[in-house]
């Protein structure tokens, strides 16, 4: 019986294993017998079924030769060349030279394909884009050329419904691809200083998007008000910055942006309690060196000297550790009694200071936990005033365990907004047992 027919019937029967038999008796009788355009592409299913992608992509050769006008088979070709060449870069560095082959395969299948359902069009962009803005992909980032393939996407054609992911028994909503798309192009057009475009853009992404997920429209404001700071509509940077802030968005990089904006202005107790909110709001200290830098040179104009070399310290000890080199503005001469501290000893000293930093111009009040909320990570305090006050764990001071019913706690007021019923209430911060 002819392939062809033994074919029919084991795509009828959708039996993978016996359309790659027929493929591999195909070849080997020479290819002899004259298949159609849906032949092949029957042919490719089966052999994709069972992941012999590269058996898929020498059939897709044969079938431009036999048929050099055909496009049945683009959008299969382009989903082998994924798993192949695309999806290896998610999890692996890729230096120049493997950059441009892998660049060089990914542009041929992004002229031939479509965006349409089940093309693999916005997956190759969507890890393109991640391994260049990340670096892993090139060793290098390169905001520019991520923006070329993310420019590719017509986000009208992408799905604006969330995922969803199980993190233990904790169902997880994850990002649409059309709010990825969006957050991904504001951040390159940030980083390439065209911040015009920048701007209105993220008007058009915040308009555009029904819901958010992992504080992207607190990323999108963001970098939205770094880009009015470029275009120097300073005025307008400080109140998106402040809306963000008041959200209870606490990112390092929005305190590091309020803290330049009030040094300009010469707030210096504003810029005292942005450079301590920015210094503490994690323990990933090597991504402020920049910023430890410019705080050092802050704190020098303020007659604060020893301040100023300890952060000095502290980024040649985060120099060190990390073996990054030395650039030549940071080529300072530390006194000896500062230079032989280890970055643990310049933490220990520079976090209380941070600390009372934070804490300039808030007024304290007491009170005690009036109860904790079944999600273990929230709850509510009484005040002296008989008032009660929203607070989250993430907010407190000191050891979760000490924080239990009737507990009495030393706290401050901030509003914050109350996301499910979009309202600014004043929220417990700054929690601390006596």
């Amino acid at each position: 019986m002819p392939i062809r027919e033994l074919l029919a019937e084991a795509r009828q029967n959708r039996d993978h294993e016996a359309v790659c038999r027929l493929y591999d008796q195909w070849q080997t009788e020479g290819r002899a017998e004259e298949l159609s355009q849906w032949d092949y592409l029957h042919l490719m299913n089966g052999l994709y079924g069972l992941k012999r992608y590269e058996d898929c992509l020498e059939l897709y050769k044969l079938q431009k030769q036999a048929w050099p006008e055909g496009d049945l088979l683009h959008s299969k070709m382009g989903w082998c060349v994924y798993h192949l060449y695309i999806k290896p870069v998610k999890k692996n560095d890729f230096d120049k030279k493997q950059c441009r082959e892998v660049l060089k395969k990914a542009d041929y299948v992004l002229k031939l394909v479509r965006q349409k359902d089940f093309s693999p069009l916005w997956l190759i962009v969507y890890v393109l884009s991640e391994g260049l803005m990340g670096g892993s992909l090139g060793g290098q980032k390169d905001f520019a050329l991520a923006l070329h393939y993310l420019d590719l996407v017509q986000p009208e054609s992408l799905s604006a419904e969330s995922g969803e992911t199980m993190a233990g028994n904790k169902k997880i909503s994850l990002a649409s691809p059309k709010e990825k798309w969006y957050c991904r192009r504001v951040k390159c057009l940030c980083k390439l200083a065209r911040y015009e475009e920048c701007v209105a853009f993220g008007e058009e992404a915040l308009k555009a998007l029904g819901s958010f997920h992992n504080n992207s429209d607190s990323w999108i404001k963001q970098r939205m008000a770094v880009s009015l700071a470029g275009l120097q509509q300073f005025e307008q940077a400080e109140k998106i910055a402040n809306e963000i802030v008041r959200s209870g968005f606490r990112n390092w990089n929005i305190f590091h942006l309020l803290f330049g904006l009030a040094c300009r202005e010469e707030k210096f107790d504003d810029a005292f309690k942005y450079a301590g909110m920015c210094a503490v709001a994690d323990n990933s200290h090597e991504m402020r060196v920049r910023f430890y830098g410019a705080l050092a040179e802050f704190l020098d104009s303020q007659g604060r000297e020893r301040e100023a070399m300890l952060h000095r310290q502290l980024i040649d000890a985060l120099r060190q550790e990390k073996n990054w080199k030395q650039k030549k503005d940071e080529n300072w001469h530390l006194p000896e009694e500062i230079a032989a501290l280890s970055k643990a000893d310049v933490l220990k000293e520079l976090k209380p200071l941070w600390w009372e930093w934070c804490n300039i111009g808030r007024v304290f009040a007491s009170g005690r936990i009036e109860k904790i909320l079944p999600n273990g990570s929230s709850g509510f305090i009484r005040g002296e005033d008989g008032r009660s006050f929203y607070f989250s764990f993430k907010d407190a001071r000191c050891r979760r365990d000490k924080l239990q019913p009737e507990a009495e706690v030393r706290f401050a007021l901030e509003e914050r907004l109350d996301r499910k019923k979009n309202q600014w209430k004043e929220n417990a911060v700054e929690i601390t047992v006596p």
